[in-house]
């Protein structure tokens, strides 16, 4: 059977982004000085006239210092200050608008450029944050030039802005009935909107200010969502009355009925003031620490993506929830695990900031099931109904999670990684032994173990031994994932995937898988420390074993009901009733 080709069509979609990211850094240095250069020209004349001046360069960030003293003869004797952060950031501001006019080239162009949109989004989003932040400068004074974006700050303005740019046209195209595709294609096109209320406020108004709703101040300003309108600066008024106005029109154009257009703008803004504002959580008592706003808008991310792929495909949406297998929710149980087990005192604790960033961890560790999930079905499931769609929801589920591990710091991040290209992969790698099907398995449970571990949780850890725990469920899991083959022996025949049970004799291979099985479902003992834990979990362990054997394939959904029940009153009995 002819193996099917996933890989040749991601491979260009990757070179496609790291082409366009190498010529955005390019232009964005070129622009950087030259931006830096413009500036010097314009006030050459008074730099002459002066004897002695001192001048920062660079736009929005100033990243280089001129200083002229009283030796100073010519523009030659000039000395340069350098600033390499400042310099990063400016490069990464012109990179990200250089990028943002690839991505709209290509579109107007007919050229394939979807895969460039998450880090188009992105990119977007951390131009807006730059913005905002030297706006947040002028408005505070020097002294908070100092300050430090917080990394769930920059996660939570990215989160809402790649969500925004889904609710707005799946809103759109639920209401007008126009093509879902055509309209989101205008929307992202649109999209460099979100960097015009700083520049009109800052750059042009020169009344600088802070955009942040979800502060303690603003809950008692306005008492329902369009009232919150009334505070908006100037910037975000005309950003919005721009956008309400041209969409107003190419819907009154296309569909030829106002009311129906109408509708549409006013849903929008009231939809757009319930996830922008405090609107809805002030009214629920509600305070969202930044994690919980980030996980929050990944949430609704996700779900418009389901939504939106079945306005682009017909019985797309159905059909991604009906693959979701619920055996993967093995992983985000061995990431909460991994999270309750070095930080047992959380629940007693309740602080707001663990838990939006448990529920984002698990969101990122489902993320990755959901990219196994797709893989698998394309792979080795021969799937073709629905292929290019159903694969870019894979792809999509894959680039969000890497994104949002971002920050959750370097070594989370390489655990994502390692995990979405091992759920990518999966399928060819365990093709080429009948071991490795375990192995990966077992490498992916213990990564989403180490994965909660290590969430940077407020709540105080106790020393507990992670490494030689993950080493053991490692080991576990590679042999015990080993059960689900001997359901399917004979489509793997048939599709010459190697198994241990395609590979060897099933009475003689089967006592050693079902002893990995027993050994995890008894392992709980350990950590429970009780007379009566120790003998229900061994006895637990010896019917597992002897079920596996006398079942054999009929032994594996009991088996897995099991498992999670016992998972259940685990976490009760070691997190809960403490």
């Amino acid at each position: 059977m002819r193996e099917p080709e996933i890989w040749p069509e991601l491979l260009p979609m990757l070179s496609t982004n790291v082409a366009s990211i190498v010529r955005s850094l390019v232009l964005g240095l070129a622009a950087s000085a030259l931006t830096a250069l413009a500036e010097f020209i314009y006030g050459l004349r008074s730099f002459l006239i002066q004897g002695i001046w001192f001048k920062n360069l660079g736009l929005p960030v100033e990243w280089i210092g001129i200083l002229r003293s009283s030796e100073a003869a010519s523009l030659l004797d000039l000395r340069f200050l350098f600033y390499s952060q400042a310099f990063l950031q400016n490069l990464l501001f012109w990179a990200a608008i250089c990028f943002s006019l690839i991505y709209i080239l290509k579109i107007l162009r007919g050229e394939p450029a979807l895969s460039l949109v998450p880090l188009y989004v992105l990119g977007l989003a951390s131009a807006r944050i730059q913005l905002e932040l030297q706006m947040a400068v002028a408005a505070k004074g020097g002294f908070f030039s100092f300050a430090r974006i917080d990394p769930f700050s920059y996660a939570q303005i990215s989160a809402y802005f790649a969500m925004a740019l889904l609710l707005f046209p799946t809103i759109i195209a639920l209401i007008s009935k126009l093509p879902f595709v055509r309209f989101f294609k205008l929307s992202s096109l649109g999209l460099p909107i979100i960097l015009m209320p700083p520049i009109v406020d800052y750059y042009i108004l020169r009344q600088p200010v802070i955009y942040n709703f979800f502060t303690s101040e603003l809950y008692q300003q306005a008492r329902g969502p369009l009232e919150y309108l009334a505070i908006l600066s100037p910037g975000i008024k005309l950003e919005i009355l721009l956008i309400a106005a041209s969409t107003f029109a190419y819907l009154a154009f296309r569909t030829r009925s106002v009311l129906r257009s109408a509708v549409a703008i006013t849903a929008v803004i009231l939809v757009f003031s319930m996830v922008s504002t405090p609107a809805l959580a002030s009214r629920l008592h509600l305070g969202f620490s930044q994690p919980q706003l980030f996980a929050g808008y990944l949430i609704i991310t996700y779900l418009l993506i389901i939504v939106d792929l079945g306005l682009a495909q017909r019985n797309m949406t159905p059909t991604i929830l009906r693959r979701v297998r619920l055996r993967g929710i093995h992983f985000p149980a061995m990431m909460l695990f991994g999270l309750f087990f070095v930080h047992p005192a959380i629940l007693a604790t309740g602080i707001p900031e663990d838990f939006g960033l448990i529920i984002a961890g698990a969101v990122i560790v489902f993320l990755v099931w959901q990219t196994a999930t797709v893989f698998d079905d394309l792979y080795d499931r021969g799937q073709t109904e629905l292929k290019q769609v159903y694969l870019a929801y894979g792809i999509l589920m894959a680039a969000m999670a890497i994104l949002s591990a971002v920050p959750f710091g370097l070594i989370l991040w390489l655990l994502t990684l390692l995990a979405v290209y091992l759920a990518a992969d999966y399928p060819r790698i365990r093709r080429r032994h009948c071991l490795w099907s375990g192995v990966i398995i077992g490498i992916a449970s213990s990564a989403a173990f180490l994965f909660g571990a290590l969430l940077p949780i407020v709540s105080p850890p106790s020393a507990r031994p992670v490494q030689a725990l993950a080493l053991l469920i490692f080991a576990v899991f590679s042999g015990g994932s080993l059960l689900k083959d001997i359901t399917n022996i004979e489509e793997d025949k048939r599709l010459r995937i190697p198994t241990v049970f395609t590979q060897f004799e099933t009475k003689k291979v089967l006592p050693v898988v079902a002893s990995f099985v027993a050994v995890g479902v008894a392992l709980p003992a350990v950590f429970l420390r009780t007379l009566l834990d120790l003998v229900v979990f061994l006895g637990l362990g010896c019917v597992t074993w002897l079920l596996i054997v006398l079942a054999k394939d009929r032994s594996y959904k009991p088996v897995l009901i099991l498992y999670f029940l016992e998972g259940i009153w685990i976490f009760y009995r070691m997190f809960v009733n403490v």
